[in-house]
């Protein structure tokens, strides 16, 4: 057989179960084999003890030889592999005995000369991994989609101009189609990452359009009767915003931010506020599948890029909630927004603690809950002083030792957002809630921190990462005690992805979410870099949701995240948004 013969496998003793007739080539020899030359190494065909007896291998490598096609008693002599490398030679076809390798898991056919995907390729339903780049496919078979283990597959640098819409049914959890001619789903979609290709596949599979696979949710949004706006046209209500603006009406709407106190137009800055509120509750809900679980269970659980509500395991802790409910984290957020439209903005300490009192033991009764719900134990300890509802400050402070806890911080998302064109009132407000359970100044500089954060994003004038974190220090470093807590809480904006390392308390959540800026603006693998930690991750993905939620907007938010929350609870959180808006006069 020639050279097929000549070849030396490095290992092809009669008992490993890894065949490796690769050729190591060196970068010289690597451009002169990828120019197509010839060297008298390089295999031809498959060696003949493939073909004429049984063996047990369960990984052949067989790259940078010149193989050009792969005999059919080939499948049925190695019933037992798991691994086919057969990258950089020259198979431009397969045979259909292919579909015999029954437990095939990875399979390399990039570089080669293959126009097109064989079927016998799609009838590996065990493949996860499928690699044919750098091919001169043009198409793919509409059976690539009974293909249900493939989760990572690469289509780069060949001549596809379409994706089957039958792709969107394999569990795909990465793909890589860059350098190609796709019309559909577009190659300037498909080129922002495997996400966003997913998202494509499944909107073409259901019938959408392939340009909505940005989102576009709108919020339901029910003007008060005194908002009196004529028309339903975006510009022509942002023009009667910027009148009311001009003279407000400070009965009716107590809040209205003056004129000048956003870059955002009226429909922008009301995308950002729903945005955020519902970015935290899609944190606070994803975060039920995984927190008190290890990084392990988590994978072991949950695949990342497919996690949604009806996947969250059940056990003992998750049997509290249903899926697709939000927990105690949004809980507080909701009781912090009672508050400020009851009172007209105003934010009273004593008012929220008699309203988390109450919520401590009988959670939301109006949304079915039963019993309420234990923040933490150090905070049952404060909440259940005989003072807790008449001096919840002194009370906090009058604890043997500080928390330190992150369970305050999530009530800084709110308080951000009614005044947030005056940063000291937001931050004010922020350290007043903050304080009636937790005392200490890391968790108060913490909470201020955070609402100036949400309100320079409503400002709206820059919203790069280190902007943000500078503006927001400048202004909460008055309530850090001396210069060395000063410089060590700066510390945060400086070096966020410290907060990786960090075990627990507010200041990981704060840096965990300061770090996540530093992403990108997918908000679905965002969250899934959060969540999928685990542990005590439920603060940091509130908190992460919601600052992710305020950049997107809500009319970008996944569909999926937003509309399989719970009904009864969406419904409920739309007429306090609908409440809040009104006395912003944000129509």
């Amino acid at each position: 057989m020639g050279s097929s013969e000549s070849a030396i496998p490095r290992r092809h003793e009669s008992n490993s179960k890894v065949l490796d007739i690769s050729r190591h080539v060196s970068h010289k020899a690597f451009v002169k084999h990828s120019r197509g030359e010839i060297n008298y190494n390089c295999l031809t065909e498959i060696p003949w003890d493939l073909r004429d007896s049984t063996t047990m291998y369960e990984k052949i490598d067989a790259s940078f030889n010149h193989i050009s096609d792969i005999p059919e008693e080939v499948p049925l002599r190695i019933p037992h592999l798991t691994q086919l490398i057969l990258s950089y030679n020259k198979i431009s076809s397969l045979p259909e005995t292919f579909a015999l390798f029954f437990h095939l898991q990875e399979l390399r056919l990039d570089h080669n000369e293959l126009d097109a995907v064989p079927i016998s390729v799609t009838k590996l339903v065990t493949l996860e991994k499928l690699d044919l780049s750098d091919n001169l496919i043009k198409e793919l078979p509409e059976e690539i989609g009974e293909m249900n283990s493939l989760a990572r597959l690469n289509l780069c640098n060949n001549r596809l101009r379409q994706l089957p819409v039958e792709l969107a049914q394999c569990p795909l959890q990465v793909i890589l189609v860059q350098n190609n001619r796709l019309q559909k789903p577009s190659q300037e979609v498909c080129d922002l990452g495997s996400w966003k290709t997913i998202e494509a596949l499944r909107s073409m599979s259901s019938g959408l359009p392939t340009q909505q696979v940005t989102y576009t949710l709108e919020f339901p949004r029910i003007l008060s009767p005194h908002l009196l706006m004529s028309s339903h046209n975006a510009s022509v209500r942002n023009l009667e915003y910027s009148q009311l603006q001009i003279f407000p009406d400070k009965v009716k709407t107590p809040l209205i931010p003056p004129i000048g106190s956003s870059t955002l137009v009226a429909a922008d800055l009301r995308d950002r506020i729903v945005g955020l509120i519902y970015g935290a509750a899609i944190g606070d809900a994803l975060a039920l599948a995984t927190e008190q679980l290890s990084v392990d269970e988590c994978l072991f659980h949950y695949k990342p890029l497919t996690l949604c509500y009806d996947d969250i395991i059940r056990d003992e802790h998750r049997t509290h909630w249903k899926k697709g409910d939000w927990t105690t984290a949004f809980d507080q957020m909701a009781l912090v927004m009672d508050g400020i439209i009851q009172w007209a903005g105003v934010v009273d300490e004593l008012e929220f603690a008699k309203r988390l009192l109450a919520w401590r033991y009988s959670g939301f009764p109006e949304l079915g809950d039963k019993h309420g719900f234990c923040l933490s134990k150090s905070t049952d300890e404060i909440m259940c002083d005989s003072e807790f509802t008449t001096d919840p400050h002194r009370v906090a402070a009058s604890q043997d030792s500080e928390v330190e806890d992150d369970v305050a911080l999530v009530r800084a998302l709110i308080t951000g957002i009614p005044h947030f064109h005056d940063l000291e009132e937001v931050m004010a407000n922020s350290v007043r809630l903050c304080k009636v359970t937790h005392s200490s100044s890391t968790c108060v500089t913490a909470s201020a921190f955070l609402s100036g954060i949400v309100a320079l994003l409503l400002q709206g004038t820059n919203c790069q990462p280190d902007h943000l974190a500078k503006e927001a220090f400048i202004a909460a470093q008055q309530y850090l005690p001396n210069e060395e807590s000063r410089n060590k809480f700066a510390a945060i904006f400086e070096n966020p992805a410290k907060g990786m390392e960090e075990k627990e308390g507010c200041m990981k959540a704060l840096r965990v979410a300061l770090q996540s800026l530093r992403w990108g603006r997918d908000f679905r693998l965002t969250m899934m870099k959060v969540v999928m930690a685990g542990g005590d991750c439920k603060a940091a993905a509130t908190i992460t949701g919601a600052v992710h939620g305020g950049l997107t907007g809500y009319s970008h938010l996944p569909r999926d995240y937003v509309l399989q929350l719970l009904p009864q609870q969406t419904d409920w959180l739309n007429v306090k948004i609908n409440h809040l808006l009104d006395l912003m006069a944000i129509p």
